[in-house]
């Protein structure tokens, strides 16, 4: 088996390729005939080098982290705002850059802003980030306290109501994340126009 065969998740970090057996030697090998250097330190198949969404997969690889904020909002078409940096909620020990990818991090200590509500999202090179889902977008959205996402907040909420996406998990995360009393406002506002059940 070769290095490029190996990368199942389309790339790696090269500390984690060294660690799982594979030598300095027969990286810079595999360099050479077909495996691609995305930014220092993570290497990947070449189909992830023209992957539109690889700077997503190497923000997460590279922090721990999770796609939230305006970007997973952007991701998902529940908001057309347009984010300068990819939003990611890290780990709170996680303070580095990511080369070549601006990010915006939100540095976190609750182990459930990591997990709670989050999918994962494979892209064309089979590499894979984890992201917020539609729910915990909007959620996360009327968590924030940057005045500027406030439109994008209620924007995210009712696209997400438009299409009829999965109301009971929202209010679930709501209250888990205590933003229940903002957003239930707003919820059954949008409810009440379209013609629904408040929730």
């Amino acid at each position: 088996m070769t290095l490029i065969e190996d990368l199942k998740a389309a790339l790696d970090r090269d500390r984690v390729i060294r660690t799982a057996g594979w030598h300095p030697r027969t990286i810079r090998e595999a360099l050479s005939s077909g495996a691609v250097r995305i930014v220092p330190g993570v290497i990947g198949v070449p189909a992830a080098e023209t992957d539109p969404d690889i700077e997503y997969v190497v923000a997460t690889l590279l922090t721990n982290g999770v796609v939230s904020g305006l970007t997973a909002a952007l991701i998902h078409d529940l908001s057309v705002g347009l984010p300068d940096a990819v939003d990611l909620i890290v780990p709170y020990e996680v303070a580095r850059d990511v080369p070549g990818v601006p990010v915006r991090r939100w540095r976190t200590q609750q182990q459930d802003l990591l997990t709670v509500g989050v999918d994962r999202i494979t892209t064309a090179s089979r590499a894979a980030f984890p992201i917020t889902s539609p729910a915990r977008t909007v959620v996360d959205l009327y968590r924030t306290r940057n005045a500027g996402y406030r439109q994008h907040a209620r924007d995210a909420l009712v696209t997400f109501m438009r299409r009829g996406q999965d109301q009971e998990e929202l209010v679930k995360l709501a209250l888990h994340f205590k933003i229940w009393p903002r957003l239930q406002p707003h919820l059954e506002m949008i409810s009440e126009l379209n013609g629904g059940m408040k929730p």
